[in-house]
């Protein structure tokens, strides 16, 4: 018994298991490095791989959260704006007038902002019952005003622990915005697999009917994906 379960616990932790898009994905996407390598051989380079690892963290990162939302059956496409809003925020904090916010401060209040945003956006789309899309469409606009209202007066941040921790590099080569995906990665994909609350994830998008007649709320589930999508 204890073997048989071991085995399926694999078996399902195995991303090149029957059925899956992962093979096809890495094949696809080797020969996207072999054909722009062949046009211009710095794409390979050790400078331009670092500078495309540092870029696809922060789109990768916002992918994982997004995974929740749209597994539910919904979309949400205000991110971008809501992410530059998070920024300027953050330097505003870092640069108000004869006052020094301690950096876990800052940051505890940036992940607040960003769970309220997602808390309003799951709010219009599980209880007030607008279409998701229609939804963060108005926030993304709203949050993209917000962004050109605060964002004119140029700001720096010099807190080096903060610019470490945004742009430093473990080993003096790999970026940790990198790092911080390939473990977030890791979180969304074991918390999907192999928690009651992916498996919900799961079967409120596949079949919104069998989860109503499972007892499970849907509406707290959705709503759940929208607030974990922004912290």
């Amino acid at each position: 018994m204890r073997n048989s379960i071991s085995k399926s616990y694999w078996k399902n932790l195995n991303i090149f298991a029957k059925n899956s898009v992962t093979p096809t994905l890495l094949i696809v996407y080797l020969a996207m490095i072999i054909f722009f390598t062949a046009l211009n051989p710095l794409y390979s380079s050790y400078k331009n791989i670092i500078g495309i690892l540092s870029n696809l963290s922060i789109f990768g990162i916002m992918s994982v959260g997004l995974t929740f939302v749209m597994l539910t059956g919904n979309f949400d496409i205000s991110i971008g704006s809501i992410t530059g809003f998070a920024v300027i925020m953050t330097a505003k904090l870092f640069n108000i007038p004869n006052v020094e916010i301690p950096l876990p401060l800052v940051i505890i209040i940036v992940i607040f902002i960003g769970a309220i945003i997602g808390a309003i956006n799951g709010f219009f789309v599980t209880v007030v019952g607008l279409n998701s899309i229609i939804t963060t469409l108005g926030t993304l606009a709203i949050f993209r005003g917000l962004c050109y209202v605060y964002g004119l007066e140029p700001l720096t941040i010099s807190n080096q622990t903060f610019t470490y921790i945004g742009r430093g590099y473990i080993l003096k080569n790999i970026p940790l915005s990198f790092f911080y995906m390939t473990v977030i990665f890791i979180i969304g994909y074991l918390a999907l697999r192999f928690t009651v609350f992916g498996r919900k994830v799961y079967l409120v998008g596949a079949n919104l009917e069998s989860a109503i007649l499972s007892g499970i709320q849907f509406k707290k589930i959705q709503f759940t994906t929208f607030f974990i999508f922004h912290l």
